[in-house]
């Protein structure tokens, strides 16, 4: 019995605690590694960015280039120019400890003073304001890659150089007009050490700085440094010197410097710049060769830096509500003294548990679940755009086809009309439409040679160099008007001789393979759409040898060329334009790498998307899960330009496509949960129709039985036990109707609780522990002056109790005139008894009988068995037993009961109880006993008789654990300063 009881506890603490609790730990797990992931990939985000302001703010010609940008475009917007200018110039100088020499000219070319360092060479500062307004007037009208502006600065140089620096090329001209990051200042040699210089002109000043950087110094770092410290006080930023790190003792220094030099030194290694520590998040990059910037922060200032930590402070404040509302649980049953749980309740709990566990378990696996498909979705997503974006890029192919096809039709009346003759001025209008027929860039025309005859241009913006294709019309028109037996002689040829030592020509025609089919190969070169390296430049070309083809009398080359960029963003551009039309929500964009302009919906974050392509540019791939564009949230996915080499690549989808993926799937996972509850409820409904309705009838029945209703009847309709059971509590109640009848008989047999006659006073009561009690007492006058008093204990309780007390009571009534000798009422009833043991009705009564003289106090008693009266005098100062022996009633043919004689004092007290009084036992397994019962008799005393019984009787109470028997008290006063009629009669 024991070992089951055992297990059955084992089992309920594994059930209802050790799973719950495992599953919880679980559930907690994932949720806070999954946060903390999350928390730690946005912590690492915002340390990169942090990271590329001090790179590009570590490069001191573009940071004094942003510098001095902002001051002349704040000066331009100010209507007081030169004040403005003043001021600005004097912040810069007083936060700025690097060395700065600035000229300024007004809008007549004359020098402000005020604003002028340079105080000498008045005629040479004349000559180069002229100069820089030039310059800038021909970038801003031709654009940065103008040929008219190299050429103009490279023709007044050299006169220059002595103060802007003798290796400065043209194009450096060029740096501080550049957009965003790749604007600059002109890194100079001048022989005044003032290494960068900056200009830039409008309608109302021109400026032109030098400045002198000190070294070792990054006045742009430690600016955007103090600014992120100052806007985010959780992450750390800052610089190493690794030239200095060889002198700080670690040894000696915090845990926060190991940390730091330690994963330094592992980053030098690995090139790894997200490191992770115990305490601390840790990110660098590599500033310049010496510098490295750094971000740092710790854990403690993240919500889940300790996932673990967290869970366990979570999983104590758990343990600690929940055993802090058992522990008030327990105190209130405790105070109350009431440990019942009903089955209800029981039922509830039950509920809980059996949805709360697999509700649990399906959290516990969904939440990884989810998890793990958001990323599964997002990399089919990523992987499906990148594969649409390669067969956008991978088209360039077929379009170049296409194109080359069109350019041979478009030229077929070009090729008729020049048939005989070299094409002239005439034929420029038609080279003009198809200049913009095919959206090219250049047409041009050289004769036999190698001038140019005919040029047409789309822009001002000169392209194609000049040298490589006279060369190539040169060498293709000699070679084209060659038959193959004069083959042998275009070896020797001074010309040829001169192009085979010439790179572009080893690209066009490989030399080693010149044979009989070299014509056949040349001629195969030309008319078609290829990529040639003419100088530095790319440029996509188709050449034409026009002339007579079938006399082999050829006059003139065709070169048509595009822009690379131009050619890959038109077809990009109509590759985008016409999947953006299709329906559907994935949409394309595009980005060129030189002009850094958009293709494409820009929406509302063009710079946001900028910035994301341009860092594709040299990359394989780009996947950012999170960017918002037109005001929602979107995927993106960036890819560089395999063909279109010139391009980046981008598709977005809105991040709802995902969403609404993962809400299906949560929306199935709650309705399986839903499912689940159902039938759980379902369940538990059956089981309360089953069991808890039973209960609960025969619950409402017992209480309607204990407030004395006997006709009411249970309805339980089950074809089970619970159906028995209310048919047996039907027929049982009705048992207990008669039982109630008895209960009122026997009450009624009971004198009145109050009784006073002459000089004596009574007062006594009953307390049954059932419907029918075994105690009995009885008093009654026998004539003017005496009273007679009965007190009988039956042994047991209920309806045999009742038939012999009520037996009893008949008895005495019929031997009335026996009242004077108490052993002779005593023995009657001995007789009466012993018979009825005949009869089966076996019950041994203890009694005793008392006649009073009412006047005189004068007492005779006979005891059979019963307990010791007690005889209280002095007003409770003294109580003793009047031991009075005898046999029990019924047990014995023969009796053995005398009579004895005392006398009660005025004021004495005679108590007769029932064997409950002194049988009390207490929690300590305690008998109340003859001695406390006498101390108590004292202690207690009263005038008042009820008072007097109250206080014994809860007493007695007070001690006992519980109350198992009858208890019966008589208390008799003997008084005869009072006087008294007689209050009851039998």
């Amino acid at each position: 019995m024991f070992f089951k009881k055992l297990f059955w506890q084992i089992g309920a603490i594994f059930c209802f605690a050790v799973i719950p609790a495992v599953l919880l730990n679980e559930v907690l797990s994932e949720i806070l590694f999954v946060r903390h992931e999350n928390e730690v990939e946005e912590v690492f985000n915002e340390m990169d960015k942090n990271l590329s302001l001090m790179t590009k703010y570590s490069d001191n010609p573009h940071y004094f280039h942003l510098l001095l940008k902002n001051i002349f475009e704040k000066t331009t917007k100010s209507q007081k120019t030169f004040e403005t200018l003043e001021i600005e110039i004097n912040e810069l100088k007083k936060n700025i400890p690097n060395e700065i020499k600035i000229v300024t000219w007004d809008k007549n070319g004359q020098i402000v003073e005020k604003l002028t360092d340079l105080k000498k060479y008045r005629y040479f500062l004349a000559k180069l304001h002229k100069y820089l307004t030039t310059i800038v007037r021909i970038f801003k009208k031709d654009g940065l890659e103008s040929n008219t502006a190299i050429d103009f600065i490279e023709k007044d140089i050299k006169t220059f150089r002595p103060l802007i620096g003798k290796f400065i090329q043209a194009k450096d001209f060029k740096l501080p007009f550049m957009p965003e990051e790749h604007g600059k200042c002109i890194i100079a040699d001048s022989k005044n050490d003032f290494q960068l210089v900056w200009f830039n002109s409008n309608e109302e000043l021109t400026m032109l700085c030098f400045i002198k950087p000190i070294e070792g110094q990054t006045p742009g770092i430690d600016r955007i440094i103090k600014i992120l410290n100052q806007n985010n006080d959780k992450i750390e930023n800052g610089i190493i010197d690794i030239n200095e790190i060889k002198s700080v003792s670690i040894k000696n220094s915090s845990s926060k410097t190991k940390d730091m030099l330690l994963e330094l030194t592992k980053y030098e290694n690995s090139a790894f710049s997200h490191r992770t520590t115990k305490d601390r998040l840790m990110a660098f990059k590599l500033l310049t060769p010496n510098l490295r910037g750094y971000c740092i922060m710790n854990k403690e200032n993240m919500q889940t830096g300790y996932p673990i930590q967290r869970k366990n402070e979570l999983l104590t404040k758990i343990a600690a509500i929940i055993f802090l509302f058992l522990f008030l649980h327990y105190c209130y049953k405790k105070v109350n003294g009431n440990n019942f749980v009903s089955i209800k309740t029981q039922t509830a709990l039950l509920f809980l548990y059996a949805n709360g566990l697999p509700l649990l378990i399906l959290c516990t696996i969904g939440y990884e679940h989810v998890q793990q498909y958001e990323k599964a979705i997002l990399r089919e997503t990523h992987k499906n755009n990148e594969k649409m974006l390669r067969e956008i890029d991978s088209g360039l192919a077929h379009h170049k086809n296409k194109l080359s096809k069109k350019t041979q039709d478009e030229f077929e009346l070009i090729f008729k009309n020049t048939k005989h003759r070299t094409p002239n001025e005439s034929d420029k209008s038609e080279l003009k439409r198809l200049l913009n027929v095919l959206n090219a860039e250049e047409i041009n025309v050289y004769n036999k040679s190698g001038n140019s005859i005919i040029s047409c241009k789309a822009n001002d913006k000169i392209i194609s160099p000049h040298e490589p294709m006279r060369f190539f019309t040169l060498s293709t028109l000699k070679l084209a008007n060659l038959d193959e037996n004069s083959a042998e002689q275009l070896k020797n040829d001074e010309t040829i001789g001169k192009l085979k030592r010439n790179t572009l020509w080893k690209e066009v025609v490989n030399l080693d393979r010149f044979n009989s089919s070299m014509l056949q190969h040349a001629t195969n070169l030309v008319g078609k759409l290829g990529v040639f390296n003419f100088g530095t430049e790319k440029l996509l070309c188709m050449a034409y040898i026009l002339g007579d083809k079938d006399n082999r009398k050829f006059n003139s080359v065709l070169f048509l060329l595009w822009s690379m960029e131009k050619y890959q963003k038109g077809y990009i551009e109509s590759q985008i334009d016409k999947r953006n039309s299709q329906p559907g929500n994935l949409r394309f964009m595009a980005m060129t790498a030189k002009e850094k302009s958009l293709i494409g919906d820009k929406g509302n974050n063009y710079n946001k998307v900028i910035s994301i392509l341009s860092k594709s540019l040299n990359t394989q791939t780009t996947h950012v899960n999170n960017i918002e564009l037109n005001g929602e949230r979107n995927i993106l996915t960036a890819i560089p330009g395999s063909q279109n080499d010139q391009i980046t690549l981008c598709a977005t989808l809105p991040a709802k496509i995902i969403e609404a993926k993962i809400y299906d799937l949560k929306f199935q996972m709650g309705m399986l949960a839903l499912l689940n509850f159902i039938i759980v409820t379902a369940v538990i409904t059956t089981l309360n129709r089953q069991f808890i309705s039973p209960v609960h009838e025969l619950s409402c029945a017992v209480n309607e039985i204990n407030s004395q209703n006997y006709e009411f009847k249970t309805n339980i309709a089950n074809n089970d036990e619970f159906g028995e059971l209310g048919k047996v509590f039907n027929q049982t109640s009705e048992g207990l109707s008669e039982l109630a009848v008895g209960k009122i008989v026997q009450q009624a047999l009971l004198p009145e609780s109050r009784h006073k006659r002459n000089n004596i006073e009574i007062f006594g009561k009953t307390v049954t522990m059932t419907k029918l009690g075994g105690d009995y007492f009885d008093h009654f006058p026998i004539s003017d002056s005496f009273t007679g008093v009965l007190m009988g204990d039956v042994a047991g309780h209920g309806i045999p109790a009742a038939i012999i007390m009520a037996i009893a009571k008949a008895t005495i009534i019929l031997n009335k005139n026996k009242a004077k000798n108490p052993a002779e009422i005593l023995l009657s009833l001995h007789n009466t008894l012993y018979t009825l043991k005949k009869s089966n009705l076996k019950r041994m009564l203890t009694c005793q009988f008392i006649t009073i003289n009412d006047i005189t106090g004068e007492c005779t008693i006979s005891n059979s068995g019963h307990c010791y009266p007690v005889i209280v005098s002095d007003k409770g100062k003294n109580a003793h037993f009047k031991e009075v022996i005898g046999t029990p009633l019924g047990i014995t043919k023969k009796l053995k009961c005398n009579n004895y004689d005392f006398v009660l004092k005025p004021k004495d007290t005679l108590l007769l109880y029932t064997d409950c009084l002194i049988e009390a036992v207490n929690a300590k397994n305690e008998a109340f006993g003859p001695k406390r019962l006498l101390k108590s008799l004292e202690e207690l005393w009263n005038e008042d008789l009820e008072i007097y019984y109250q206080n014994i009787f809860n007493n007695n109470r007070a001690w006992s654990k519980g109350v198992d028997d009858d208890t019966t008290i008589l208390l008799i006063r003997f008084d005869p300063n009072q006087t008294g009629e007689e209050q009851n009669n039998v």
